[in-house]
């Protein structure tokens, strides 16, 4: 015999339905993982997207997928091939919008924002000589979704060569 249910619980709450379980949620869960697996959802090694011309070469390693909240890691790397006299890096406003940059190495002897970019002037490249710029942020929670914009170097006011980086943020 049975006993009786607790005070406010019906006798027919208690009666287990025979059948399967829905499927559903094990697909979802599967779909994820395997998307997690693939790279789909970030976490992959950073690629390397790099333009060479008859002065210089010119390469940026960063991830391309990013999870929103979380700190990247960015690696420009500037090769002469002949002399720049006055090397400066230019990164599109619209390239970090909601993000934080917490340190750049090394630092700029100037700094500037104009013409919707964010400039920093280093001092002269001898040839064969190489710059690396090392870039650390965060990406802020608000930003999600696809962001663009071209990393330009300079010698002066003579454009070098430039890549149009973008990154998907997801949430």
């Amino acid at each position: 015999m049975m006993s009786p249910p607790p005070d406010g619980i019906s006798a027919d709450a208690l009666d287990v339905q025979k059948g399967f379980a829905n499927p559903l949620p094990l697909l979802l869960l599967t779909l994820l993982m395997i998307a997690g697996l693939m790279g789909l959802m970030g976490g992959n090694p950073s690629p390397k997207q790099g333009v060479e011309n008859q002065r210089l070469k010119f390469s940026i390693h960063s991830p391309t997928i990013v999870r929103s909240g979380l700190a990247f890691e960015t690696q420009l790397t500037v090769h002469a091939k002949r002399p720049i006299h006055q090397l400066s890096l230019s990164v599109s406003d619209e390239l970090w919008r909601d993000m934080t940059i917490n340190t750049m190495i090394p630092s700029a002897t100037e700094e500037a924002y104009r013409d919707g970019a964010h400039h920093f002037t280093f001092s002269d490249l001898p040839p064969g000589g190489q710059f690396q710029f090392k870039v650390d942020g965060q990406i802020n929670p608000p930003l999600i979704g696809k962001v663009r914009g071209p990393i330009i170097v300079w010698d002066g006011p003579t454009k070098l060569a430039e890549i149009d980086f973008q990154t998907m943020v997801l949430p």
